[in-house]
């Protein structure tokens, strides 16, 4: 490019309204050319690449810079760029009055170039965005540039990545409104002091090559910095020794987002230590960590207005007499996730976690999954489990855990009385899953000049209520049965039992109702999709015998199988529907013989079964002695015109029969209805 070439540019850009980008990427210009390029007054973005340029193109350019009025994109990428060509640069940008980006990516900068390019960025206040990125920065040049960064009030981001050689800091224009009047400069003052308590600085710096010899160069670096919000130190060398030292430093910096140590090589020794952070430093909410994953972030607590979070075992920030402004009440509740999945622990692990989760008072969520915690961790925990108050969920999904280990969990239902619901399934994926009764909160009820009550104090035991266990998909042996139906007889306030897809034998069904009597609470038994046999749908019929409470025996297809109970005795009726179970004539003399004995049956369905004409014929015969107060449905049984026949004439002996219903097409519908006694 010639200086004629540029004349003819600036002219016509002079000439225009609008702000021009000019980006001269690949072309070789003459050094007289910037002289001419000066003269251009509506010139937004200026940019070069070419490896021939150099230092002395950077000199020349440096003279012209400030003679362009508008400029605020400047760009010399991949252009050789050394020392000599920077420093020219410093002294000519701070005169570039609305210079806003200056990106010098793809030189040859050395450790001592880029700070002295950084200090430029830091006092001239209109510079947004600086671009150091694919440049000769060591190691330990990076962390000398965050260290410069972190000083600087202004930045607001300073993103370094090793891998890819990334070197990008920001910062955010500080501007205020203008306001006249005294009641505006007040609002303007408190902008102002809101601005400076939520500002926040996004310090990465990943994929470093950081090791445990330079965690004390990080600590340093947070330590400066009061206004941190997100740190990413993911993709280092840090191990268990930087991590924990890190962790320990916490306390003491104000980081109001998260803190990333994702890929720093932890063992699980070191996220035991790593974990112990939600005690030591009270704004954590959240860690997560993850060693087949590498995953470990730890997220803090900030309130929406930038406040200092009060959390609820810090009796000291309230004293006893002290007043409590409705706002700080609705501020205690703050409550803490701990995830530690995918980290290898085994039992004794748990012996250093235990005393982790015991001093999280406020732990609300914990998750251990796909961990190989086993039978022998899963009953140590349970050990545990009572203290954790605030508890609501916890994970146990992926730890290798038996039908002992499931028994265990059952007997937690009596022993641990804020547990819910115990979810458990074991195909394909174990599926373990805890979840625990609300805590009322004594939060609500502190009046004004109420003296703050002690932790111990602070919340009313869990809502009385009802429990429930599923346990689905697991191979259930006879004498796993046995053990399993004494566990959760051992609850008083067990309602809700699911035991469905587990493919109970005979035998198991057998077991599993000598106990249904000992349920005084329960009110649903789920054994679904357990390819019942015939004998197992009897024996669940059966069911209304031994025990007073069964209410309604419901089977459907020898898949959809329930039992349901009454929580009122004296107005118990039953309900006994057998639809599309397979029922034959065969089979009704045993059925008859089950319903004979009890003598509160209001409806029965048969629906949908094979009983036919004979075995319609059985059933009108041994009907007064069933005593159905309501209502029995044999639609869709294969009946024939001489079966309906007979039916219609059982209402001459039948004296409590009250309607009979029949239709042959377009389905085949017959409902016997009684007259209530």
């Amino acid at each position: 490019v010639t200086p004629a070439d540029i004349t003819a540019v600036v002219f016509v850009i002079s000439h225009g309204r609008n702000l021009i980008r000019l980006d001269f990427a690949g072309c070789l210009m003459e050094h007289n050319c910037l002289a001419v390029l000066a003269k251009c007054e509506n010139l937004e973005q200026l940019s070069f690449r070419n490896r021939k340029y150099g230092d002395r193109f950077a000199e020349a350019l440096s003279k012209s810079l400030p003679k362009i009025g508008f400029l605020k994109k400047l760009e010399l990428t991949g252009c050789n760029i050394t020392a000599v060509g920077v420093a020219e640069l410093a002294r000519a940008l701070p005169h570039c009055l609305h210079i806003e980006e200056i990106n010098l990516q793809d030189n040859r900068l050395k450790d001592a170039d880029m700070l002295t390019i950084f200090k430029v960025f830091c006092k001239k206040r209109t510079l947004k965005k600086l671009d150091l990125s694919n440049n000769d920065a060591s190691v330990n040049g990076l962390l000398a540039l965050a260290k410069a960064a972190v000083a600087c009030p202004r930045i607001t981001e300073l993103n370094i990545r090793g891998d890819i050689s990334t070197v990008i800091i920001s910062c955010q224009s500080e501007t205020v409104p203008e306001m006249s009047s005294e009641l505006d400069l007040k609002s303007k003052r408190r902008i102002t002091q809101k601005a400076a308590r939520t500002k926040s600085m996004k310090l990465r710096l990943q994929e470093c090559k950081l090791s445990s010899q330079q965690y004390k160069d990080v600590a340093s670096i947070l330590r400066d910095c009061t206004y941190l919000s997100d740190v990413d130190l993911s993709g280092n060398q840090l191990g268990d020794e930087g991590c924990k030292t890190l962790a320990e430093l916490l306390p003491e910096l104000n980081i109001s987002s998260q803190l990333n140590l994702s890929k720093n090589q932890l063992s699980a020794e070191g996220v035991c230590c790593l974990s112990n952070v939600i005690n030591t430093c009270l704004t954590v909410k959240e860690v997560h960590v993850s060693i087949e994953q590498e995953t470990a972030i730890i997220t803090f607590h900030k309130d929406e207005e930038g406040e200092e979070v009060i959390f609820p075992h810090e009796r000291k920030v309230f004293p006893a007499g002290s007043i409590l402004k409705t706002k700080e009440k609705e501020r205690c509740a703050v409550f803490r996730k701990i995830r530690l999945t995918d980290c290898h622990f085994q039992t004794q692990h748990l012996e250093k976690l235990r005393s982790v989760f015991q001093q999280c008072t406020d732990l609300s969520e914990l998750d251990l999954s796909n961990n190989l915690l086993g039978d022998e961790g899963i009953n140590k925990l349970m050990q545990v489990v009572p203290e954790l108050k605030s508890l609501k969920i916890l994970y146990l999904s992926g730890n290798n855990i038996s039908m002992d280990g499931i028994i265990c969990l059952a007997r937690s239902l009596a022993v641990v009385e804020h547990i819910k619901a115990i979810v458990v399934n074991l195909a394909p994926v174990q599926s373990v899953i805890l979840t625990f009764q609300e805590r009322i909160s004594k939060m609500s009820n502190i009046k004004p000049k109420e003296a703050w009550p002690a932790h111990s104090e602070l919340w009313e035991k869990p809502l009385r209520g009802s429990k429930s266990f599923s346990s689905r998909n697991c191979t259930v042996g006879p004498v796993d049965m046995g053990n399993l139906c004494c566990a959760l007889g051992q609850c008083t306030e067990l309602t809700e039992i699911d035991l469905s897809n587990n493919a109970l034998s005979a035998e198991n069904i057998e077991i599993l109702l000598k106990y249904v009597s000992q349920w005084q609470s329960l009110l649903e038994l789920n054994i679904s999709n357990n390819d019942l046999s015939k004998q197992c749908v009897f024996s669940l019929v059966n069911a209304i015998n031994l025990c007073d409470q069964v209410k309604e025996v419901e089977i459907k297809s020898c898949k959809k199988a329930f039992l349901y109970f009454a929580r009122d005795k004296e107005s118990q009726q039953t309900s006994c529907r057998l639809i599309d179970c397979n029922i034959d004539k065969t089979d009704m003399k045993k059925l008859c013989k089950i319903l004979e004995k009890h003598n509160n049956l209001i409806e029965l369905d048969l629906s949908g079964n094979q009983i036919d004409d004979e075995g319609l014929k059985y059933l009108l015969e041994h009907l007064p002695s069933m005593q159905v107060d309501s209502l029995i449905n044999v639609s869709r049984n294969t009946l024939s015109q001489n079966g309906i026949l007979h039916l219609a004439k059982s209402l001459i002996t039948c004296r409590n029969i009250k309607e009979l219903e029949v239709s042959m097409f377009p389905e085949e519908k017959t409902l016997i209805r009684f007259n209530r006694e």
